[in-house]
């Protein structure tokens, strides 16, 4: 998580783009939706549901490096969601944070601290690139 975090923070700086707090009150339920329901569910639903389903398996407790079979198929219907939702770019983007919220919650797990994780790179997304692309 604090990697994560890092990273946006000195990507932002690189890339000089900086936050834009005012776009979190000018478009609050976007604000709401993206960085507070819809982390919770996807959660739920993909890592509550999917993850811990699929590692109750013999092929979903297979792993190739560190990541679990359960992890990788999860990964999979979670960038096809957002493919079908959203668009290619996105469902690209989302690859890497969902194989790090299955190892989250592979190895610690905990459904409220992937929610959290992924709250927060929702509201990274928000207030650094959303505005950029309004």
């Amino acid at each position: 998580m604090i990697g994560a975090l890092f990273v946006a923070v000195v990507g932002a700086q690189l890339l000089n783009i900086k936050p834009n707090w005012t776009s979190v009150v000018a478009q609050w339920p976007a604000f709401v939706t993206l960085c507070l329901i819809s982390p919770v569910i996807e959660e739920m639903v993909f890592r509550g549901y999917c993850q811990r389903y699929l590692a109750t398996t013999a092929a979903g407790r297979k792993s190739w490096l560190w990541i679990s079979a359960a992890n990788m198929l999860t990964t999979g219907l979670f960038v096809l969601t957002h493919a079908l939702m959203r668009d290619g770019m996105t469902a690209l983007l989302v690859l890497l944070p969902s194989l790090y919220l299955g190892v989250i919650m592979d190895r610690i797990g905990s459904l409220r601290l992937c929610m959290l994780v992924h709250a927060l790179w929702n509201l990274i997304w928000f207030v650094l690139v959303y505005p950029l692309s309004t």
